[in-house]
């Protein structure tokens, strides 16, 4: 840029340098100043915006929002126990209103009538301090079939990351649930087992053939009632009713598709990693 002589600046208007076109000036300026309409402020913020919408809707490669999140893939909250993919927004919506459910109401809680009715129809297979197992199969009352099925469908499929049509009843099936004996008595857990006779260990090296094996279809506490043995108290019932007169031993349970903490918990049940079996749901 040449440099200015002092003269310049004491010369007549017509007599100065002629300076660069105003407009250029002017379309700085206005791109400098903050949107009076949209609130926003200036060029640099407008091009952000365009260019994160264009990775967000028209880049095929980006299927999730990298938010700088520690955890993608399935996950198991802690207390509601719904296991659910983080990198998905409709499962994050699925499990914030799973948790909901499950924090703020009763819907596993009985009241007195049905309580009552649900005692003189079941069978009560084993009685603790704090409670009673009772076993159901298809052929149990429909007043708790309903009941319990509603419960199974709505609330501990999404829990275990089961599709709500997995079939429930089988002609060999049975569910074992634990009713508390509280005031307002709660359905604390279930478990519905069924005998099967092929299994796999868990690395699926071996394939185990055994007319006494058990399997485990689904396995479930409620979160406030966990640490207290129920999920060991329902299964060993279930392992010593469902075979009538055979007790079936503890490493003879095949565990379908368990999560994270089920795993953990099977591991405990069966006395370690050499005597897990896994089987898969037809």
């Amino acid at each position: 840029m040449p440099q200015s002589r002092l003269t310049d600046f004491f010369a007549s208007p017509s007599e100065r340098r002629p300076m660069k076109p105003a407009a250029n000036l002017a379309s700085i300026s206005s791109a400098m100043r903050p949107s009076c309409s949209s609130g926003k402020s200036g060029v640099q913020e407008t091009v952000i915006t365009t260019r994160k919408r264009r990775l967000d809707d028209e880049d095929p490669k980006q299927q999730v929002i990298d938010a700088g999140q520690k955890l993608f893939g399935h996950t198991q909250c802690r207390e509601c126990g719904m296991v659910y993919s983080v990198s998905l927004p409709s499962d994050v919506d699925a499990h914030s209103k799973h948790h909901d459910r499950q924090r703020l109401t009763d819907w596993n809680t009985l009241d007195a009538r049905t309580a009552r009715e649900w005692r003189r129809r079941l069978c009560a297979v084993q009685e603790f301090s704090d409670g009673h197992i009772y076993q159901l199969s298809e052929e149990s009352p429909p007043v708790v079939l309903t009941r319990f099925e509603a419960l199974v469908v709505d609330d501990i499929n999404p829990a275990l990351g089961f599709s709500a049509n997995l079939p429930l009843w089988r002609s060999d099936r049975q569910a074992f649930i634990f009713l508390t004996d509280e005031h307002q008595p709660k359905i604390a857990g279930m478990v519905i087992v069924e005998p099967i006779s092929t299994a796999s260990k868990a690395d699926m090296t071996k394939e185990v053939e055994n007319a006494t094996l058990i399997g485990v279809n689904r396995l479930w506490v409620h979160w406030a009632y966990r640490k207290r043995g129920i999920a060991s108290r329902l299964l060993d019932c279930a392992r010593c009713n469902l075979i009538a007169g055979y007790p079936v031993s503890r490493t003879h349970c095949a565990f379908s598709d368990p999560t994270v903490d089920g795993r953990l918990f099977a591991l405990r049940f069966v006395g370690g990693e050499e005597n897990l079996l896994v089987y898969r749901l037809d």
